[in-house]
């Protein structure tokens, strides 16, 4: 062998040593950024949960400023009654009647949330796509029930208004 193939040869088997490494590698880079991936995706799940979990909470918290709100309703409808002589009429159970359905149909909207909060071991093994369709209906309910605590928060000054009215004429 002459000294051209000698070199050729070394070249040759350098070449093949390094291809060899560089496999072995790009092997470990890829398994690298494959647990990268993963780890990456596993935050941004819980991420998501916790996010639900955040709107959960906000949504069971309107829902109570609702109940608030009608039990406010309730004695001031109440105390309205009486000063109009219209205690037990039909006007009254009409208005109090609308004050709980306004009451049950937020309780109805915000059980889902009710139930994630309570129990959110569910939500550790749902999918990402569950996750954005549970926090759509939840941020739906949530619009609905703020709507409802909007409106019965106009009917409680409207109605405070009108007891203030007649306290004023009774003191005068």
């Amino acid at each position: 062998m002459n000294t051209a193939e000698v070199v050729m040869a070394a070249a040759t088997l350098v070449a093949a040593v390094v291809s060899i490494v560089a496999v072995v590698v790009a092997a470990r880079s890829a398994s690298a950024a494959e647990k990268s991936a993963d780890v990456a995706a596993k935050a941004l799940h819980r991420g998501a949960v916790r996010e639900l979990i955040g709107a959960c909470h906000e949504l069971v918290a309107e829902e109570l400023r609702v109940q608030s709100l009608a039990n406010d309703l309730r004695a001031d409808y109440t105390a309205l009654a009486v000063f109009t002589g219209g205690v037990g009429g039909n006007a009254e159970k009409q208005v109090k009647g609308k004050v709980e359905d306004n009451a049950k149909l937020a309780a109805e909207h915000s059980k889902e949330g009710r139930a994630l909060v309570e129990d959110p071991t569910r939500l550790i093994e749902a999918s990402d796509e569950d996750l954005d369709q549970m926090h759509a209906r939840i941020e739906a309910a949530r619009g609905v029930i703020r709507n409802i605590k909007e409106e019965m928060a106009r009917d409680l000054e409207h109605v405070r208004t009108q007891n203030q009215m007649y306290r004023e004429k009774r003191t005068r």
